[in-house]
């Protein structure tokens, strides 16, 4: 089980690099600049964008991604 924490993205794009990490099943991304600017933008949940690029991904934030996620 791989798990990451990134520090400083700045733009959503950047999590696409880690589409090849197979292994990964946990990630945090918040507290990122990407995500602190995603409230001011009425609708937008980044979880499932991160979720598309993150196929094996279990946990996102320390909240468990739903198959409704899926």
């Amino acid at each position: 089980m791989g798990s990451v924490q990134l520090t400083n993205i700045s733009c959503f794009l950047e999590v696409s690099f880690l589409a090849s990490l197979r292994q990964l099943e946990q990630l945090s991304i918040m507290n990122n600049p990407c995500v602190m600017a995603t409230p001011s933008i009425p609708g937008f949940d980044y979880r499932p964008y991160i979720v598309s690029w993150c196929l094996n991904l279990k946990v996102l934030d320390g909240y468990v991604i739903s198959q409704k996620e899926r």
